[in-house]
């Protein structure tokens, strides 16, 4: 779950795919391509932060969630094909 600042509700992370970072979040969202989204969510819950759940999204692993100023960060890397 995340905090939708602009209409003050929770969100899960099923509804943050849905939604345009401008209708969920009335905000900046800064995006990070990464080697392993999956990796870096792990180490955003191992160090206490609060983050959205990953999902796939346009091949993608990709999971958000709202820094300390207030700004959605989303991470995300191409999916690993085996």
């Amino acid at each position: 779950m995340v905090l939708d600042s602009a209409r003050r509700q929770r969100v899960d992370a099923a509804e943050v795919s849905r939604r345009s970072s401008r209708e969920s979040w009335g905000g900046l969202t800064l995006y990070f391509i990464c080697e392993d989204a999956k990796a870096a969510h792990r180490g955003f819950k191992e160090r206490g932060i609060q983050v959205g759940e990953p999902f796939v999204g346009n091949d993608m692993d990709v999971f958000y969630f709202k820094d300390s100023d207030d700004y959605s960060l989303s991470f995300e890397s191409p999916i690993k094909k085996s």
